[in-house]
């Protein structure tokens, strides 16, 4: 997983993955 914005702009989806501004990141 590599992340691609700052942690700020990181959400937590109810199942624990990763979204950048929405779009899931693997």
């Amino acid at each position: 997983m590599q992340l691609k914005c700052e942690w700020r702009d990181v959400r937590f989806t109810k199942n624990g993955s990763v979204t950048d501004d929405g779009g899931p990141m693997d």
